[in-house]
């Protein structure tokens, strides 16, 4: 007997229906296998964020002070309508060696300026300026690693997503002493961690700020004003300065005042593209994410919050880190 071998071919509605339950599946998993992949870069920029709070306390333990929140190099003015500038290498600079990164510290040579200023913001680049274009992984959140470098009057500098606590009060522009975050008033060599009254567990050390924000004239640069060198108009890192038509602030290597997460204008607070908030590593080494609905002051009014007493090193108030995610 002769068994019937034909072969019986899918109907199109079966075809149909496969396509479907695939199409379903598809739908079912992207998101998780996003969400998966999210949650990779998140914590490798958390464990960025890590990185460069040990290497403040690498040059801590070394230093027994904290590094400058940027290099004075004396090129310092409080007069004109941009208010005082700082033209010099910053505290990014100054751990490398703690990250070991010691042979990059060495090349950039941090005792010259990486940029000779004329004026403002009239500015030449230094020698260098081809020894800052390296992109450090370190420096770059992976969510945000699209926009790697950036172009600032016609000069290409790799980009930066981490900034310090520069204040939480605002800057008075004739005097660059008056702060109370971590790493600005530290540029006086002063700053010792027995400053930090409030304690190293509630005081913010450094935190994220998007390149890729809302604002398009956020992110920071490594060449011209980056945790390695940089460029501040101290009347502007006040939070009510009309940072959204000054192209300069979007070049801030510090971060201070009194706007929340994620607002709009980030170009001198912090911001990130996790989503719903930003992730800090405080001064005890220890790493948070800080919700964009935690209590600040949207009208920059000067009125304390929790926000902005996590940037004051002495105000004399602590939190518990659920207050930091309402």
């Amino acid at each position: 007997m002769i068994l019937d071998r034909k072969r019986h071919a899918f109907t199109l509605v079966e075809l149909l229906v496969v396509i479907a339950i695939i199409g379903v599946l598809v739908a079912l998993l992207l998101p998780a296998v996003q969400a998966a992949r999210e949650a990779a870069r998140r914590s490798q920029c958390s464990n960025n964020l890590k990185q460069l709070g040990l290497g403040v306390h690498g040059f801590i333990d070394q230093n027994l002070k904290l590094p400058p929140g940027v290099v004075d190099n004396g090129l310092t003015s409080a007069s004109g309508a941009n208010g005082a500038i700082l033209n010099g290498w910053s505290w990014g600079t100054q751990i490398l060696p703690y990250m070991e990164l010691t042979t990059m510290y060495d090349t950039l040579e941090p005792t010259q300026a990486p940029y000779i200023m004329t004026g403002f913001p009239s500015w030449k680049v230094s020698q260098a300026q081809a020894r800052v274009n390296q992109a450090l992984p370190v420096f770059i959140c992976p969510t945000d690693a699209q926009d790697q470098t950036q172009t600032f009057d016609g000069y290409v500098q790799t980009s930066c997503n981490y900034v310090g606590n520069c204040q939480q009060k605002q800057l008075d522009h004739d005097s660059l002493s008056y702060s109370n975050g971590v790493l600005f008033n530290s540029s006086y060599g002063k700053l010792k961690i027995r400053d930090i009254t409030d304690g190293t567990t509630n005081t913010i050390l450094i935190g994220e700020r998007a390149t890729r924000s809302r604002s398009t004239q956020s992110g920071t640069l490594w060449g011209a004003a980056k945790p390695f060198g940089n460029l501040i108009d101290t009347r502007s890192t006040n939070a009510q300065a009309p940072e959204a038509t000054h192209k300069w602030n979007r070049i801030y290597l510090l971060a201070g005042g009194h706007r929340r997460i994620n607002q709009n204008s980030t170009t001198v607070s912090y911001a990130s593209l996790h989503g719903k908030g930003a992730q800090f590593v405080f001064c005890d080494g220890s790493t948070h994410f800080i919700s964009e609905s935690v209590e600040n002051d949207a009208n920059h009014s000067l009125t304390n919050t929790v926000f902005e007493y996590l940037q004051d090193r002495k105000d004399g108030i602590s939190f518990d880190m659920e207050d930091l995610n309402p």
